[in-house]
């Protein structure tokens, strides 16, 4: 089986209190924040500000599992955040890869990213590539 990227249409909310709202679950209806191709840099740092909190969320395919795997949700960069699988928190704060075997199920799913603004002070608010990938099992 082959990854599946995560990068491109995304929904994006700014959230300027923190724990205000909870956008993890897959209740919130999320058809009315505005899409974001995640690897264009320039669009996010348009969004963000130097405070405040950052909410993603991208619904995605999963294939029928014939084999064995074992799938992670893959950050090229230490998530400085947190992160939810179908409304299932997975933990964040500098973590690269979460195992989401448990939190997937053939059909759409749900990823959702909160992070703390600044994002990437160093880097001009770029976004980093996010993949949920299968790992045979052994």
């Amino acid at each position: 089986m082959k990854p599946i990227e995560l990068n491109d249409h995304w929904r994006f909310l700014r959230q300027d209190v923190p724990g205000s709202a909870d956008y993890s679950q897959m209740s919130v209806h999320d058809h009315l924040w505005p899409n974001l191709e995640i690897l264009k840099g320039e669009a996010l740092k348009e969004l963000v500000s130097d405070e405040g909190w950052v909410w993603l969320r991208q619904t995605f395919e999963m294939p029928a599992n014939d084999e064995c795997s074992t799938w992670w949700l893959e950050f090229m960069e230490p998530l400085q955040g947190k992160a939810w699988v179908n409304g299932k928190p997975l933990g964040g704060n500098n973590k690269q890869r979460f195992n989401v075997t448990a939190e997937v199920s053939m059909g759409s799913n749900l990823v959702v990213v909160c992070l703390e603004c600044p994002l990437y002070p160093d880097d001009e608010h770029t976004w980093r590539k996010v993949s949920c990938v299968p790992y045979p099992c052994e």
